[in-house]
This record gives structure tokens, sequence and C-alpha cells, in this order.
């Protein structure tokens, strides 16, 4: 299990969330699948990307800091509910902007999976008290489960394409 630690002077964390950046998200999916291979046992490598939609116009509305302080609560948010719901290792990291990619190495079900990102969403819509009044966000979700053989920057790709059309949706 992965919990953010906060860490001003780590140049590889977000400042604002905390979060490690995407490059430590690669290392682990490597490191993954570098002991799925070692082993022999199988890696079931799960990934979410959420995306905070419209989220320029949160910092229009509510400030640079009420957008820093709804990013804020966002990435408490994802972390609390992985923590509570996920049994096997996870790790989350604030992608840029209103994005966050989280990913597990754990055996479960594609209906599982959505049904957990489902969840998730759910929680991250919840209004977001603010100085300047109450915020309800739109996230969308795209998901990945990782297929046999693939290496991480496939995964990643195949990740953002399918965040930029439920986006656009």
């Amino acid at each position: 299990m992965s919990v953010p630690a906060t860490s001003e002077s780590d140049p590889l964390r977000d400042a604002l969330t905390g979060l490690p950046g995407v490059e430590a998200v690669r290392a682990r999916i490597y490191e993954w699948l570098s002991d799925g291979v070692r082993s022999g046992d199988p890696t079931c490598i799960h990934a979410l990307m959420l995306g905070i939609r419209r989220f320029d116009t949160v910092n229009l509305a509510h400030g640079a800091t009420g957008g820093d302080a709804a990013l804020a609560e966002v990435a408490a948010r994802i972390a609390g509910f992985a923590g509570e719901e996920l049994d096997g290792p996870w790790l989350l990291s604030r992608s840029g902007g209103g994005n966050f990619l989280l990913v597990a190495n754990e055996a479960c079900s594609r209906e599982r999976w959505q049904f957990f990102a489902e969840q998730l969403g759910e929680a991250v819509a919840r209004p977001i008290a603010l100085p300047t009044g109450l915020l309800r966000l739109s996230p969308r979700i795209a998901l990945l489960r990782g297929l046999a053989a693939e290496g991480v920057d496939s995964m990643l790709d195949r990740l953002g394409h399918a965040l930029d059309a439920a986006k656009r949706q």
C-alpha cells in the first residue's frame, strides 16, 4: 500500500499535493512487471486516470487559492479511498493540472475495477467547501488493465488517450 508523504524539499513530488510525479509511477509499474518476470507469477496491473473536466474554470471562478485547495482535496479523497478499498500495493500521482494517475498491482476482475472507479468518481464529485462557496467537480475516469508483456509507456499512452476521449464526451 502507498500513502503520499509530503516533502517540501523533494523535487520529484508535486508541491501542492505531496504526491509523487508520473516518473515514480513508471518506475513502480516497471518494478512490478520485473518482479513478476523474476518470480514467474502473473502481474495484474490496473490503472486509472482521473481528470477534472474543465478544471481551468475552477481557477477562474474560485481563484488560484480555491483551485489549489480543490486539487489538494481531490488528492486526499483519492488516496483515502484507495487506502480503504485496495488490498494490493498501489501508487497515486498527480500528472498535471486536474489529472491524477492511480496504479495498482492487484488481481481483480474488470467489473470490480470498474465498480471501484465509479465509486471513486462519486467520492471526488461530492461538493467541496471553499471560502468562495461550494464547488462541484465533474471527474472523468479512464481505466486500463495491463496486457501481458505490455510495456509501461504503452500502458500510460493508452490510458492518456482513453482519458482524452472521456473528457470530450
